[in-house]
């Protein structure tokens, strides 16, 4: 580990802020889901809950219960409307203000993000290429950081 530097971070405080929210969004990410897994089961009678789901935090409204409509089992009578309004409202309780607060965790990956490359000193070209060159499981996409710092091609 000596031949590799490792950077002061250049606001610990801004860092140590950007790291404890994100530490917060993932622990009510977590509850969110497991919130949701409990309804899908006691309240809809879901069993098996499919990716679509247990992660709905992209989906509209519509969406979703177009998604918990599908996986319901083929016997159950279809969706009523008072049963489609117990969804919205689920939805609105559970599932926006979640999507909201994960708009915030990207939010703050990015500050992190702009925060270590100036920790490094990085030049605008060295940015560049880490982002053409990034794995494909970042939690930031590469193309839309290329584009936000503007140094595409």
């Amino acid at each position: 580990m000596e031949s590799v530097p490792i950077a002061d971070a250049p606001d610990p405080v801004a860092s140590s802020r950007h790291v404890e929210a994100l530490q917060s969004i993932q622990a009510d990410l977590h509850g969110a889901r497991c919130l949701l897994i409990d309804w899908y089961r006691h309240s809809l009678g879901i069993e098996g809950i499919p990716t679509i789901l247990r992660d709905p935090f992209r989906l509209s409204g519509d969406l979703f219960i177009s998604a918990i409509s599908k996986t319901r089992d083929i016997k159950q009578a279809p969706l009523t409307s008072a049963a489609i309004g117990h969804i919205r409202d689920e939805y609105s309780r559970t599932v926006e203000p979640m999507a909201l607060r994960l708009v915030e965790a990207l939010q703050h990956e990015r500050a992190i993000s702009d925060l270590v490359n100036a920790a490094y000193g990085l030049t605008p070209e060295e940015v560049a290429l880490m982002w053409r060159t990034a794995p494909p499981r970042m939690p930031l996409d590469p193309k839309e950081e290329l584009r936000r710092l503007g140094l595409t091609n």
